[in-house]
């Protein structure tokens, strides 16, 4: 018994932590939602077109190796088309589906060129026997991002993202205490400029849910992902024959593990806490394991106005041969305003410690501002800071981005 002592008793403060906490009665989120356009009613379909317009301007300040500072000014423009449909009757199945194709075009101010592209993107999701103990939610995407120009602004190379998934959940009845979420999905991302960065991901993952009282949980993320790589071979001719990429046996494991508790602490002060463990292996010298976490505290002054404070603390990585740790603080402010105009503030400083080559230190802010003339239309303004200082001075920067954005969806 004694072996399991102190699993015991760090699973009793767990359980009284979850009873006190479910004891603050109920709490008003904020909703911050847009309301629904009005649509084209076909048959049990509701269709909304819609129309995206907006533009930017970019400032960015880089530190050079040779001393002194480059500045990079850039703009760009972006008129987009979309089309989402769902269904009228949602009570046992929901169907939502997406087409949108946007035109980007960079102004080419400062050192930048003038050029433009398309970005298209297709979704589909379901969620089926929505009243039923047993459900399950297949879904598909694919997305197209074009080449951009300067990649010291624009950091998305052209690649083409195919998704294909499946979620089983057993969930016996509304408001029952256990729920279970199993998922799969399969994706590929390929960039042609860059093979040695296309790969192809299998993913599984475990949601365990225990609820105790309304807006009150715990849970036990898993998540399991083989990544394999596509080798950048150099093109040679074979017999006469152009012979490209071929799969490689370059591969990582990332697994995490990550337990949750969510709850109230009064009526309208929520929190969230997650602990975990990640670990990543993989081909080459790829490794690394380390306890991940996360706290977020929210409160909420009325059903639409709301303050929080979060920190992170993780590690990722987008290749193979790189990738960075960091742990980060936010704080943020959200509220929708006599149901028309809504704001959104946030800033937040981290370290970010990209392995074996440096070490970078990241304040930004947010700010964004929407007016919602009626449901469906809506004119924003978007502000962005990031200040990175890193012991790599050429890696220094200060980026401001003002964009302006209009958008209208029937």
């Amino acid at each position: 018994m004694k072996k399991y002592g102190m699993w015991y008793k760090f699973s009793k403060i767990c359980m009284a932590a979850v009873i006190l906490t479910a004891a603050g009665g109920n709490i008003a989120l904020a909703k911050n939602s847009e309301p629904e356009a009005t649509g084209i009613q076909a048959g049990n379909f509701v269709i909304h077109p819609g129309l995206d317009v907006s533009a930017a301007y970019d400032m960015r300040d880089n530190d050079s190796s040779a001393g002194g500072t480059l500045k990079h000014d850039d703009g760009l423009v972006d008129v987009g088309v979309h089309l989402n449909t769902h269904l009228l009757d949602e009570t046992s199945a929901k169907w939502d589906n997406n087409i949108e194709f946007k035109w980007r075009q960079f102004w080419g101010l400062g050192d930048a060129e003038a050029t433009g592209g398309p970005n298209v993107s297709v979704s589909t999701a379901a969620d089926l026997f929505l009243q039923k103990t047993f459900r399950f939610a297949p879904s598909a995407s694919y997305y197209y991002v074009t080449d951009p120009e300067d990649d010291n602004l624009r950091k998305d190379l052209e690649n083409h993202h195919v998704r294909a998934g499946v979620d089983f959940y057993i969930q016996p009845g509304a408001g029952a205490i256990f729920s279970q979420k199993i998922g799969y999905q399969l994706s590929t991302k390929l960039y042609p400029d860059r093979w040695d960065i296309s790969h192809m991901t299998h993913r599984v993952t475990s949601l365990t849910r225990w609820n105790f009282m309304p807006h009150t949980s715990m849970a036990l993320d898993v998540d399991f992902r083989y990544v394999s790589y596509i080798e950048d071979s150099h093109r040679t001719v074979v017999a006469g024959e152009a012979k490209g990429p071929s799969v490689d046996n370059h591969a990582s494991y990332p697994i995490r593990v990550k337990y949750d508790l969510n709850g109230l602490l009064l009526s309208r002060l929520s929190y969230s806490l997650g602990l975990g463990y990640a670990y990543e292996s993989g081909s080459g010298d790829l490794k690394e394991h380390m306890f991940i976490m996360n706290a977020r505290l929210r409160y909420d002054f009325t059903q639409d106005i709301g303050l929080f404070v979060e920190y992170r603390k993780d590690f990722d990585n987008h290749t193979e041969y790189d990738y960075y740790k960091f742990h980060r603080v936010t704080l943020g402010f959200n509220a929708l305003w006599f149901d028309h105009l809504q704001t959104d503030f946030s800033v937040g400083s981290g370290a970010f410690d990209v392995v074996d080559v440096r070490k970078e230190n990241l304040v930004s802010a947010e700010a964004r501002i929407f007016y919602h003339f009626i449901p469906g239309f809506k004119l924003g303004f978007e502000y962005r800071l990031r200040y990175n200082t890193s012991n790599s001075s050429s890696s220094d920067y200060l980026k401001n981005m003002f964009m302006l954005s209009l958008a209208y969806e029937y």
